[in-house]
């Protein structure tokens, strides 16, 4: 049984269609007519249509098909197999080739998690494979392992690529541990280490050490100028007696200095949003000489002339329309001429045309048919407007003019 690789892709297969009578291959199939069908463990079947694959040696492209020779491979077709067939979770699917006419060609698989390729990979894998492998040119030479497990090298066995030689002037330091504790040795050094004072040891330090450190301690100090006591007294006093101005400032002399602030001219440029900005601006709006925007104002406002008084307005329209309204024909829109209406006004005209449509209405020649009412001109031959009209013997309708 064929193996592949759990959530292998673009797996292709060839199967074999033979004649379901007599068992002969079927060649020049319609690869249309061709079924392929998988069944993975435990799991009901799924069918796919196939379609033609463009070229026999083309790319992979799932539910494609195509005969590989009807000659010198009677019967073989390729049928590239989606990936869902071979995805991960059971250990083995069956791929059925069916078509009419044609015994079912069927192909078991094995779904491993590796196959034997994934062996061979690693061990000729350039880069940690065999060749990178440090082993005895000779079988019977093996590195050397204590009882216990561990790995040891035997120095004088060690040889370079010509020939065995002897290894000289090599320190192998000695390292053990217990716990957190290490204790290294290694030749001189250890020698040195042993030279510094540790809190837990009575190792002091030489004589040159400490000569040496006092030397460098001295130079420090030396070089280190802090200020005098006369120097410290003097900074003191001076900070004390600003301090000391400054809480003898009486009411007086803040009220001075506050009367000169205000007292002094705004600059011609004064910062902006600063409050003397904000000064000269209101000061621009108020003042009486050099023409500012409330004197202006307030000289427009003399020349309105007064109002009389409520008595005296209704007096005087009382004067202007008479006792009997003689005086209505002093009023603007009664003393005009009028002029013939072009058309009839709507809801938003004016009064005067209202009133005149009226009059024209109800004074002006009409024609009424059993359709239609037409409103003539002065002429009494040009219509103004008209308006439908009807009767259902029961409501007369007239319609709006226009």
């Amino acid at each position: 049984m064929r193996e592949i690789k759990k959530g292998s892709t673009d797996v292709t297969l060839y199967f074999k269609m033979v004649d379901s009578a007599d068992g002969t291959p079927e060649t020049g199939l319609t690869i249309t007519d061709i079924d392929i069908t998988y069944v993975r463990n435990r799991a009901t079947a799924s069918k796919n249509d196939l379609t033609e694959l463009g070229a026999v040696d083309g790319s992979h492209e799932d539910n494609k098909g195509k005969e590989v020779d009807g000659t010198n491979a009677p019967g073989l077709y390729r049928i590239d197999v989606e990936n869902a067939a071979f995805a991960a979770g059971v250990d083995d699917v069956t791929l059925i080739a069916t078509c009419a006419g044609c015994d079912p060609a069927m192909i078991e698989i094995d779904l491993v998690d590796n196959i034997a390729k994934d062996s061979y990979d690693i061990v000729n894998n350039g880069s940690y494979g065999n060749a990178k492998l440090v082993r005895s040119t000779t079988p019977a030479n093996t590195l050397d392992v204590s009882n216990t497990g561990e790995a040891g090298l035997d120095f004088n066995n060690i040889k370079n690529a010509g020939s065995g030689h002897t290894l000289t002037n090599i320190t192998v330091p000695t390292v053990t541990t217990t716990g957190t504790a290490s204790t290294v040795t290694d030749g001189a050094k250890s020698a040195e280490l042993a030279k510094v004072p540790k809190s837990d040891s009575n190792v002091v330090w030489n004589a040159t050490a400490q000569t040496t450190i006092q030397t460098k301690a001295a130079a420090a100090l030396t070089a280190y100028d802090p200020p005098t006591d006369t120097q410290m007294l003097a900074a003191h006093s001076t900070t004390d007696a600003l301090i000391g101005g400054l809480n003898n400032i009486s009411t007086a002399q803040v009220n001075a200095e506050v009367d000169t602030a205000l007292n002094t001219a705004i600059p011609g440029a004064p910062a902006n949003n600063s409050i003397n900005q904000r000064i000269a601006a209101m000061d621009d709006l108020t003042q009486a000489s050099g023409g500012g925007d409330l004197a202006a104002v307030k000289a427009k406002t003399t020349n309105i002339p007064a109002l009389p008084a409520t008595e005296a307005k209704q007096d005087d329209l009382k004067t202007q329309i008479g006792t009997a309204g003689a005086g209505l024909t002093n009023v603007g829109m009664f003393s005009q001429a009028n002029t013939e209406l072009a058309a009839i006004p709507d809801t938003t005209g004016s009064l005067v045309k209202m009133i005149q449509f009226l009059f024209e209405y109800w004074r002006n020649k009409k024609t009424v048919t059993d359709t239609t009412e037409t409103l003539l001109k002065e002429d009494a031959s040009t219509t103004l407007g008209t308006a439908t009209v009807s009767d259902d013997g029961t409501t007369f309708t007239k319609g709006e003019m226009s």
